[in-house]
């Protein structure tokens, strides 16, 4: 079982991105995700739509360009205690931060109460708990 602590580090609403292919507003929130205490923390840029493939596009291009460290995963599905996520997943280790980032994404600022969260990160699934522990949020994932 996989704990990390998980800080949201933009300040409500997060990023508008606008300038992209028709004209669509996009928000887009940064997160901050340790995964055990030893490790360097992820940093996971959660985009709050379910845009084309071309605007996947265009918006990783243009965000990652000045943020290389960030993996963008891109919510394409969302529905009480269920996300669905597209994610550029560029080593193939990263599936729980970003499983982690948007559990916390949905259940602080997507107001979800679910107990857990059913989070499939491109062709993963993944059962997780997030939770306040006063001064961040703690997320597991179900064995």
């Amino acid at each position: 079982m996989r704990t990390a602590s998980v800080n949201i580090t933009s300040s409500p609403p997060g990023i508008f991105l606008t300038n992209h292919p028709g004209g669509e507003v996009t928000q887009l929130i940064c997160v901050s995700v340790q995964v055990n205490a030893t490790s360097p923390p992820w940093r996971v840029a959660v985009v709050n739509s379910a845009p084309s493939a071309e605007l996947r596009e265009v918006v990783s291009r243009d965000f990652l360009a000045a943020n290389p460290e960030f993996i963008v995963a891109f919510l394409a599905g969302d529905d009480k205690g269920h996300a669905s996520v597209i994610s550029d997943n560029r080593d193939g280790h990263s599936d729980f931060p970003v499983a982690a980032a948007v559990a916390v994404f949905k259940t602080s600022w997507g107001w979800d109460e679910s107990e857990s969260f059913l989070i499939r990160v491109n062709d993963r699934e993944m059962r997780v708990r997030a939770h306040s522990d006063g001064s961040e949020w703690v997320v597991t994932e179900d064995v």
